[in-house]
């Protein structure tokens, strides 16, 4: 083993105007090292570089099947919701969240999307917990 030491940062409410955390769900960080966390305040936040919540974002999000879960992807954030078998998708360029509603039918609807990563090809998975699959989203050209 090699000695490793690391700086442990807290993110959490630090006298900010915002509520704290309730039982976060899950945490993404950007290239440039914001972090984001969603929580059941039904809620996803921005930390500050001190570890405060800076910003906030309303939006439906999951409490079962372990919540909602978040992934960077492009200049998005991907915030996966078990509750309503949907995405939704916060524009971090313009602070905006958007929904996303596949349609109802096989195979493109989501039953009960739990994970959700980027991959390098430039595509989304979502991990479709009763669908038994990986579903792979591409954003239009």
């Amino acid at each position: 083993f090699h000695n490793v030491s690391f700086v442990l940062r807290e993110f959490l409410h630090r006298l900010a105007l915002q509520a704290p955390l309730e039982q976060p769900t899950d945490v993404a960080v950007t290239l440039d090292g914001t972090v984001y966390a969603v929580d059941l305040r039904r809620r996803v936040v921005q930390f500050d570089a001190t570890g405060r919540i800076a910003r906030e974002w309303t939006l439906p999000v999951g409490t079962s099947r372990g919540g909602s879960h978040l992934a960077v992807w492009n200049n998005l954030l991907a915030v996966t919701n078990p509750d309503e078998n949907s995405l939704r998708f916060l524009d971090l360029m313009a602070g905006v969240v958007r929904g996303f509603a596949p349609p109802a039918q096989p195979p493109f609807a989501l039953y009960v999307p739990v994970g959700v990563a980027a991959g390098p090809d430039g595509r989304l998975y979502v991990l479709d917990s009763d669908g038994g699959r990986v579903a792979i989203v591409t954003l239009r050209p």
